[in-house]
């Protein structure tokens, strides 16, 4: 689901289609209001909707790649069969559960790390490890499967109706926006609203949907999809200032591209009635590296929390110290497969840390602010630099002080063209008024995007992401996880 490509909409416009001629075909009292239906009709009509939404989202995945659709079937399958075993209390609780999130995460290990572990932790040469392709959005919907069935088997215990419908869950599942890259919903806000879907496409609805929309394509294609021109790391360097300007740009890249995402799919869902979490709560402008991974992938860092942190004892255990970095050893392998990642997740983990035992400590604001922002662009150096060898040569350079020189800053100046210069100078200005309106939306209204949905502003960015989207489309930077 590339939202930056037309060939999606227009994929998704034949899907609405199909689904509106077999809506009149089987003679829908769709125009009609809910009071004028029978009992039976609306139960009916309502359940007809589910399937068409069913069978739109999965047509839209096989649009993605048969092995997209294939793989997220098998994973739903296993969830929703497997839980109901659990559940029936067929099999020891324990090695039951198990038994089902080795099912679960099969796919994930060996599409995702196979090639990794395979060859360059245990060196075992199988070329057909290299070559498998990882399907789309498999990270993301094997963790809301995963969460719906520890969910479910602890919604026993709480009293709660254990299971759904099968179709209801395929649609939690599946839902078509979220599926590929987030968020990662939970059983207790999405699977209501796939209960009770209709098909009823209202205008407050459809303006609100698509203010998001505007939004998260402005964040894509004119400030992420740029600023990929000009964010190419790869190669040693020995000035400092070279690699600080690409993990600047490469962070700066990824927030827009990933936000851009998680906002676009807000919207679609509100086009259709489906309320999504806000992955993103303007994260660079926090003050202190707890608060921004509070606001930088939310759904993903309340997953680990829930998950992952408390079940291993939370504060309880080493005063959580081990919880915390198994935490984010974990979030860094769930990323990539490579020593990057993990060195990644380790320094995040290290900062947080660093930031609980210096808790006394009263920073200014402007201070945190910085601190936290040069701690996290440090760190994306891990993130997008595979190559170990030249990671450390340019973590080197960033720790050497003749790297530092004024040499050093007219290499990285005379490396960009004379328009490239103001162009990019010009993004850079664009993304920092950005930040500012979203720290001023988020003091002001408790809402990043406030400023956002104001006509005006909306207006500005359709204009300028129709007059800056580059000719050349760019994948979503999250749909390699």
């Amino acid at each position: 689901m590339n939202f930056a490509e037309i060939r999606f909409w227009m994929a998704l416009g034949a899907g609405l289609l199909a689904v509106a001629v077999i809506r009149f075909a089987v003679r829908l009292p769709g125009i009609r209001s809910q009071q004028a239906e029978s009992s039976p009709e609306r139960h009916a009509s309502r359940q007809l909707d589910q399937w068409l939404l069913f069978g739109l989202g999965l047509g839209l995945l096989f649009f993605v790649g048969w092995l997209t659709a294939a793989v997220f079937l098998y994973v739903a399958l296993v969830t929703y069969g497997g839980t109901r075993i659990l559940l029936a209390g067929r099999l020891p609780a324990g090695p039951g559960m198990a038994m089902l999130i080795l099912l679960q995460i099969s796919p994930l290990v060996f599409f995702k790390y196979g090639n990794f572990v395979g060859n360059e932790v245990l060196q075992l040469g199988m070329n057909s490890l290299v070559v498998a392709s990882i399907p789309v959005g498999i990270s993301f919907y094997t963790f809301q499967c995963m969460s719906f069935s520890w969910d479910t088997l602890r919604g026993r215990r709480e009293s709660l109706r254990p299971m759904p419908g099968l179709l209801h869950f395929l649609n939690y599942a599946g839902f078509f926006p979220q599926i590929v890259a987030g968020p990662i919903e939970r059983r207790t806000s999405l699977l209501p609203q796939m209960e009770n879907f209709r098909f009823q496409f209202s205008a407050a609805s459809v303006e609100r949907g698509t203010r998001w929309v505007v939004i998260g394509l402005f964040f894509k294609l004119c400030l992420g999809d740029n600023l990929s021109l000009y964010s190419m790391p790869g190669q040693v360097t020995e000035s400092a200032w070279t690699v600080w300007m690409q993990n600047l740009l490469f962070g700066l890249r990824i927030y827009f591209d990933f936000a851009g995402y998680s906002l676009c799919a807000l919207g679609v869902g509100h086009w259709f009635g489906i309320s999504l979490s806000i992955n993103f709560l303007s994260p660079y402008t926090s003050r202190n590296i707890t608060d921004f991974w509070r606001r930088w992938h939310v759904t993903l860092s309340q997953w680990f929390r829930d998950y992952v942190y408390l079940p291993l004892g939370g504060n309880k255990w080493t005063a959580g110290v081990v919880p915390l970095l198994i935490v984010f050893l974990v979030s860094g392998v769930w990323h990539g497969a490579g020593w990057n990642f993990i060195l990644w997740g380790l320094i995040h983990g290290l900062m947080v840390l660093a930031h609980r035992t210096a808790g006394a400590i009263r920073l200014n604001g402007t201070i945190g602010w910085a601190l936290t922002m040069a701690g996290v662009f440090l760190a994306w150096l891990f993130f997008y630099q595979t190559d170990t060898a030249v990671l450390f040569s340019n973590l080197g350079t960033i720790i050497s002080p003749p790297a530092y020189g004024p040499d050093m800053l007219r290499e990285l100046v005379s490396s960009y063209a004379s328009g490239d210069k103001v162009v990019l100078a010009g993004l850079l200005l664009m993304t920092g008024v950005v930040l500012l309106l979203e720290l001023a939306g988020h003091r002001r209204h408790g809402d990043p995007y406030f400023y956002f949905g104001l006509f005006p502003v909306q207006m500005v960015m359709c204009v300028l992401t129709v007059l800056m989207a580059p000719g050349a489309q760019n994948n979503f930077i999250y749909f390699a996880f």
